[in-house]
């Protein structure tokens, strides 16, 4: 008989659950694949003939039943769009001649037929039926949604948004991995298990457990209005009042995410340490070495794999966080990038714009417009193949590793 009825039925259900959230998972992915494409394809230019109105001409947004949204221009920032009922359609065409013309100051014009000077104006015929010339319309698009410069009115490229939040995790990893390793090591190795060591264990596991947005607040607090204060009137007085490191800037956001990501990397590098034989403790003490000499000449080595699985869930927690960003230096906008080809190369101080926040931005203070939440989608996924990026690099690495570690295993 057995003993464990209630394991087959468990079983089952976990299973269940399991194909669940995969499913679930792919949906998303799909859904922000799909999003940030369309976000990016050409959209036809339509000349609509209304009922009692003159004729509209505007770039298609959307097309639903009952609706269509049309994009008929955008002046100082501020998109102009329209929704129009199906039952004040009397038709729909879609001229060759009409263009979209456009300028370096983000403004768009749209026109059928097409009028605009263009010693004035970058002019652009969508309806163009040639595939090359829609390769071309497409492959712009993409370059000018990667590389054109951001703007004060949020429109623009997000090539500063994708260089500080590249910086941020770089930064993050630097600043958390090699203290979250000291002090993994130190639990496996030297602490042993007394009162303090499993209080300092529960202490990490709630630590995990905080909120993203309780770090901003003490970023805030200690670091931008505590530390960021007493640097500025001990090293920058002479431009106070103006702050420089009493703001939000790079330095503190990395050093929140720093401590978000802390718990993480210890919690995996003590699991890391304690996987390795003791057997090879035992052999690098017994030929001589000293304990310095065991840890970075065998502990370290061996234990290389769990090290970067630490660093790859590091990677993914942060890229991801925008709470916290927001109290401690993320920005809509910023003027310069955090890094430049000029000493001292990385500006500490300074605010940064990231990916996350330009989701953010785009999906909420545009007025629910489709290009808005079209051009938030392709944010998205550009975010997705970063963080796929920097997680693919690390794995790479960690698979390296464990194959020549498995090579000169007896």
């Amino acid at each position: 008989m057995n003993p464990y009825p209630w394991r087959g039925p468990l079983s089952r259900l976990t299973g269940g659950l399991l194909v669940l959230l995969l499913a679930g998972f792919l949906l998303v992915g799909m859904s922000v694949l799909l999003g940030g494409v369309a976000g990016l394809a050409p959209r036809p230019l339509l000349q609509v003939e209304l009922r009692d109105q003159p004729p509209l001409a505007g770039l298609l947004l959307q097309t639903e039943v009952t609706h269509l949204d049309l994009l008929t221009g955008i002046d100082a920032g501020r998109v102009r769009w329209q929704r129009l009922p199906r039952e004040q359609v009397m038709s729909i065409s879609e001229p060759t001649a009409a263009c979209a013309a456009s300028n370096a100051e983000g403004e768009l014009l749209v026109q059928s037929p097409c009028t605009a000077d263009p010693q004035r104006w970058q002019l652009a015929f969508p309806n163009d039926g040639r595939w090359l010339a829609g390769l071309g319309r497409w492959y712009d698009s993409l370059r000018n949604f990667l590389l054109a410069p951001a703007r004060a009115d949020g429109q623009g490229g997000i090539s500063a948004a994708l260089v500080g939040t590249f910086v941020l995790v770089l930064l993050m990893t630097l600043l958390v991995l090699p203290f979250g390793v000291a002090v993994g090591l130190y639990l496996a190795e030297f602490a042993g298990t007394t009162r303090h060591t499993r209080w300092l264990r529960q202490v990490l596991a709630q630590l995990a457990a905080i909120p993203s947005v309780v770090y901003g607040l003490v970023g805030l607090g200690l670091f931008v209005h505590g530390f960021g204060h007493q640097i500025d009137q001990w090293f920058h007085a002479d431009r106070l009042p103006s702050p420089t490191y009493a703001s939000g800037g790079l330095l503190w956001a990395s050093l929140v995410l720093a401590l978000l990501t802390l718990p993480l990397v210890v919690v995996v590098s003590e699991q890391g340490f304690r996987r390795v034989p003791g057997g090879l403790r035992e052999a690098s003490l017994a030929l001589g070495a000293t304990r310095s000499e065991t840890i970075f000449g065998v502990l370290l080595p061996a234990a290389r794999p769990a090290l970067l699985t630490a660093l790859i869930l590091a990677i993914a927690r942060a890229s991801a966080e925008v709470a916290p960003l927001l109290l401690v230096g993320a920005v809509r906008y910023a003027a310069q990038l955090p890094i430049s080809t000029e000493a001292p190369f990385l500006h500490l101080e300074r605010p940064f714009m990231h990916l996350g926040y330009r989701v953010l931005d785009l999906a909420t203070s545009a007025g629910g417009h489709t290009l808005a939440v079209q051009q938030a989608f392709a944010c998205a996924l550009a975010l997705l193949l970063l963080v796929l990026a920097l997680n693919g690099a690390a794995i790479y690495a960690r698979a390296i590793l464990r194959l020549r570690h498995e090579k000169l295993s007896p």
